[in-house]
C-alpha cells in the first residue's frame, strides 16, 4: 500500500505541512525525497499500531557520490552595456 503524505496528516490528525516537517524530524514515518513522501513498506502500518520507533532514516537520503557538486557562474556585464 502506497501512503501519501495526505493520508499521514489526516490520521494525525494535523496539516500536511506540519506532517512534512514531523517527517523530516524523524517524529512520522517515512522520509522526504525533496518533494516526494516517501514510506518504506510496514513503517505506516507500525505507526498506526502504536509500535512504530524512529529507525534513524535520513529526511534525504544521500545523493550520487560521482555527481559533480553544482557549480555557480557569475554573471559579468560588460562596461558600457545597457
Amino acid at each position: 500500500m502506497k501512503v501519501t503524505i495526505d493520508a499521514l496528516a489526516t490520521a494525525a490528525g494535523i496539516g500536511k505541512r506540519t506532517a512534512i516537517r514531523l517527517v523530516r524530524e524523524g517524529r512520522l514515518p517515512g522520509f522526504m525525497d525533496r518533494n516526494r513522501y516517501i514510506c518504506p513498506p510496514g513503517e505506516y502500518d507500525d505507526w498506526l499500531a502504536g509500535t512504530w520507533e524512529y529507525r534513524g532514516t535520513p529526511s534525504t537520503p544521500v545523493r550520487d557520490r560521482n555527481k559533480k557538486p553544482l557549480q555557480f557562474i557569475q554573471s559579468v556585464r560588460k562596461e558600457g552595456a545597457a
